[in-house]
């Protein structure tokens, strides 16, 4: 079965992942974001060019005095026009990305922010100069500095901090010469008006910016599924508005050009929104910062030159200021620095706090000591504990003494070699499995600690729905497999421990580690079997993905999450892949469903599943971002 992965893999992933590939690849990769495709440069062009459009048509539309009394019903136009589109590319026809419901209360406060984000810049648009207009979004970023610093305490780098100085003074120099009239021409300036409704547009925008952080945290939802949601709800709460602050009679006068101009404005933003997706998702936080920034140059450039107004106008000192000031933000923030392609041995997420303590439960694992040795490469601050988690009062000394900010959960019964250790071992399976999990859970809630679960995804089993090779198992889907006494107890607390606010859930399937003779590593297992029942299966390669666990943590993500790398292979393909490129000598003979069990060579029947990643994806991308 080919895989679906897209993303730029280590080169183990790629000898496990792609049976496509008949040799292993010749080149290190690189880190995200440094391979432009040619489906990444026609999207990227694609955004560039729909946003220079929008504001240009937009601005020509508002340009109008009667139209500019419609700002609101103009707004409820996009909004409807970007609903639409979303929910027909979540369709699984297109399955651009899978939708989630929210309870539409709760996504009120956001929708509103998110009308005052569009009307606010239309209205500055409708009484400034395009120039200005995008100079004046430049205030963005040191606003939502501010009121990040002001809601929960988070600070900049110094350097990006001294850096908004210059940013700040340009878009002052600006504002300034845009206001003033140019003698002996028509150019119209920038009125109180435009720069009253500029700054109030920055706060909006910068406000949205802050709620949609919070959002994604606390509804566990991508930038997509949360818009989605949006924005019908804007169209409704503006439906309301539009009585009392349009003149719905403009409509009834507007030209056969202006109606398709509004119909190209739509367009248009239905072409940012989808080429926005693709580039967030198959380019890093460099590439998508640098089109943003090209993006800011072309407007203030087009608009400059539409303008009419002379070089040696005042403003093009602080148009340079302002544009120098944002790059060189942008060049000191954290994750968004150009970098060098990276090793094979190197990881490409971006470094971590040091202000955090992190405790591993479960410390003499397998997967812990992964864990434990990337954490102490990143120098984090990292304690390791083998105490009981059923033991409540051991869990709450361990707690009170460390005083960790993070909690991962490593430990469990899985069993050696396999999962049918559990079937003979029940009780002790239940009280390190189902009772210490919960009651680590419970302990870490109390004491107020982040924790992060590793958990299991071996709890589906192809259905009816979701057969081999079709739709994968989202987050949301409920467990059907409990063929093995392991998975149903994994099963069971998963479903009561998601209640848990302070918690994350990663379900790991099938981990895989870089040292083909790790005992427990799934290839390996694989290896030890001279028969083999052929499924696809997700994977999870834990030497790309544990730095990803960190990086979700960081960001105290909770929730649940299918923790695997894009994609399925199956038993056979893996296989495969080590006797043509590693051990030609290798054997093995394939069986069919339930042959293994029959021939006595397991006990309980195994999980086989495919896990959607594209929550994770998305996600993880947010964080970098």
């Amino acid at each position: 079965m080919a895989t679906k992965e897209k993303a730029v893999l280590h080169d183990e992933e790629k000898a496990l992942l792609f049976k496509e590939s008949k040799e292993p690849p010749p080149s290190p990769p690189r880190c995200k974001g440094d391979h432009l495709s040619p489906r990444l440069i026609f999207w990227m062009l694609a955004n560039i060019l729909a946003t220079i459009g929008i504001v240009f048509t937009n601005k020509l539309l508002f340009s109008t005095e009667s139209l500019r009394q419609g700002q609101v019903s103009f707004a409820a136009f996009h909004f409807a026009v970007t609903g639409i589109t979303l929910y027909i590319i979540s369709r699984p026809i297109f399955n651009v990305f899978q939708a989630q419901r929210a309870p539409p209360i709760k996504i009120l406060p956001l929708a509103a922010a998110m009308c005052l984000n569009v009307i606010m810049p239309n209205l500055s648009l409708a009484h400034s100069s395009v120039s200005f207009y995008q100079i004046a979004r430049i205030l963005l970023t040191p606003c939502v500095a501010s009121l990040n610093f002001l809601i929960s305490g988070a600070t900049i780098p110094f350097n990006a901090g001294l850096a908004l100085v210059p940013a700040c003074i340009g878009v002052g120099v600006v504002s300034y010469y845009d206001s003033l009239p140019v003698k002996g021409t028509d150019v119209q300036p920038t009125s109180v008006l435009g720069i009253t409704f500029a700054l109030l547009g920055v706060f909006s925008s910068s406000l949205y910016t802050v709620f949609i952080s919070r959002y994604h945290k606390t509804l566990q939802m991508g930038s997509m599924p949360l818009l989605l949601n949006q924005a019908p709800l804007s169209v409704l709460l503006l439906a309301y508005v539009i009585p009392f602050t349009d003149d719905v009679t403009v409509w009834t006068s507007v030209p056969l050009p202006h109606w398709l101009l509004i119909g190209l404005s739509g367009l248009l933003a239905c072409v940012i929104n989808l080429s926005q997706f693709f580039i967030v998702n198959e380019s890093g936080p460099v590439s998508s910062t640098v089109v943003g920034h090209l993006k800011s140059c072309c407007i203030v450039a087009l608009g400059w030159a539409m303008s009419g107004r002379p070089l040696a106008d005042g403003s093009v000192a602080g148009i340079v200021l302002a544009l120098g000031g944002i790059i060189l933000i942008t060049a000191n923030m954290p994750g968004l620095a150009p970098s060098q392609p990276l090793s094979p041995q190197q990881s490409s997420t971006p470094s971590f706090s040091s202000d955090h303590t992190w405790l591993i439960w479960g410390g003499n694992g397998w997967i812990a000591n992964m864990l434990y040795n990337l954490m102490v490469s990143r120098g984090l601050n990292v304690h390791t504990t083998t105490a009981r988690m059923e033991d409540r009062t051991a869990v709450f000394e361990v707690l009170d003494r460390v005083k960790p900010t993070h909690v991962v959960n490593c430990a469990g019964i899985t069993g050696r070699p396999n999962v049918d250790y559990c079937e003979y071992n029940k009780e002790e399976t239940i009280r390190a499995n189902v009772i210490g999990a919960i009651n680590l859970a419970d302990c870490c809630f109390l004491r107020e600690v982040y924790l992060m679960v590793f958990a299991t995804g071996c709890i589906y089993i192809y259905d009816e729905e979701h057969v081999e090779g079709g739709k994968p198992y989202t987050e949301e889907d409920l467990p059907n497999f409990g063929g093995s006494f392991y998975s149903y107890t994994k099963s069971r607390v998963e479903e009561i421990m998601k209640f848990y606010t302070n918690t994350l859930i990663l379900r790991f399937r099938m981990p895989v580690s870089d040292s083909p003779t790790d005992p427990r590593s799934f290839l390996t297992k694989m290896l030890s079997y001279r028969t083999v029942y052929s499924v696809s299966n997700s994977a999870t390669l834990l030497t790309s993905m544990l730095p990803h666990a960190l990086l979700l943590a960081e960001h105290i993500t909770t929730g649940v999450y299918n923790f695997t790398n894009p994609g399925a292979i199956s038993h056979d393909e893996m296989l495969t892949m080590w006797k043509r490129t590693v051990d030609p000598s290798h054997e093995w003979e394939n069986c069919g469903d339930g042959e293994l069990k029959g021939k006595g060579l397991i006990v309980a029947a195994r999980s086989a599943c495919e896990l959607d990643s594209r929550k994770l994806v998305e996600r993880c991308l947010e964080s970098i971002i």
